[in-house]
């Protein structure tokens, strides 16, 4: 998907909190409210969350 861009050719940004995330939170099936992102999903909790990775759930030296 191409970026929009303005009237000068310069990209629009978008706050990631102004687009729809799926991820799911694997064991408490709550959905990520930090938008379209990359890194961590996190839920309304503040649980955090990755995709696809075999440590999903990031320990103390992860923060």
């Amino acid at each position: 998907m191409a970026a929009a861009k303005n009237e000068h050719d310069w990209p629009i940004l978008r706050a990631a909190q102004d687009l729809q995330c799926d991820g799911v939170h694997p064991l408490t099936h709550k959905a990520c409210v930090v938008g379209d992102h990359r890194g961590y999903h996190r839920d309304e909790s503040g649980a955090r969350w990755l995709d696809g990775e075999e440590d999903d759930f990031p320990s103390e030296l992860h923060t």
